[in-house]
């Protein structure tokens, strides 16, 4: 069976259009130890201010997943899978702004404090800034999971809006870390980060990456499928017995199995 064939099996989620530089490494950026300093504010901008948290980024995966998808924390990846647990543990210099408050009870003032100076950043065009912001807060241990979370949950919009791919990578692995993402929306990333991996054309990490997708749900036969063909496609064993349990796990439902899995199976001596 030739590489055109088996990546014809392959069913991926839907993404944005944008080029993805394999070169650049949103795993590494997840280390990065922004240092954010905020001062006594201006007059005009004196007095409470808020931050709208607003709901998550999606009460649904975090991307349309039919196939190779992909919304675990990073510590819970295993030590291959090209994540580097996230031991950044920033001192954040604090604002002296003292009136600061969320739309969400779970989020502090500190929090609302950064939230806000990353909202006036970006009213400003000034986005590195804001990235700064999220990614501070993110990696800071001083704040709750549920503040870090929407940080990254933040970083994540952001990258949508810039069409960046590498930023949304980047902070899928943030939310993650957290530990605080709902169970689904957590296997809903574990899919997104393996489409992710794909279009860094990184099959070894993709590989990686569906391995854990299918120990978190061992009834997701797409994802046992598209490890057969990413296993068979880089010469390792066991893509036969992956498309296997694919094809058994339909079988138990009662629902079609697509000729190309069956195929997949027979033409494997």
């Amino acid at each position: 069976m030739g590489v055109h064939l088996l990546l014809g099996l392959l069913v991926v989620a839907s993404q944005p259009s944008e080029t993805v530089d394999p070169q650049l490494d949103p795993v590494a950026a997840t280390n990065e130890q922004p240092i954010i300093v905020t001062g006594e504010a201006e007059e005009s901008e004196k007095g409470q201010r808020t931050v709208v948290v607003g709901s998550r980024i999606a009460r649904k995966p975090v991307l349309e997943a039919s196939g190779i998808a992909s919304n675990i924390p990073v510590a819970a990846f295993s030590a291959t899978s090209g994540v580097d647990p996230l031991s950044v543990e920033n001192r954040v210099i604090k604002s002296k702004v003292s009136q600061c408050r969320s739309d969400n009870p779970a989020i502090g003032k500190e929090a609302a404090c950064l939230l806000f100076d990353a909202d006036v950043a970006l009213q400003r065009q000034e986005r590195a800034t804001a990235i700064s912001f999220y990614r501070n807060l993110n990696a800071s241990t001083e704040f709750s999971p549920a503040e870090r979370l929407v940080a990254a949950e933040k970083l994540f919009s952001l990258g949508q809006n810039m069409a960046d791919a590498h930023l949304r990578e980047e902070a899928l692995l943030r939310m993650l870390a957290t530990m605080a993402m709902p169970a689904g929306e957590a296997q809903s990333a574990r899919r997104s980060l393996v489409t992710l991996a794909i279009q860094r054309r990184n099959p070894a990490l993709a590989i990686v990456r569906l391995r854990e997708v299918v120990d978190h749900d061992t009834n997701d036969a797409q994802s046992f499928a598209n490890l057969a063909v990413l296993l068979r496609q880089e010469g390792l064993a066991g893509s036969s017995d992956s498309m296997k349990k694919a094809i058994q796990i339909k079988q138990e439902r009662g629902e079609t199995i697509p000729a190309g899995w069956t195929d997949f199976v027979g033409g494997e001596s």
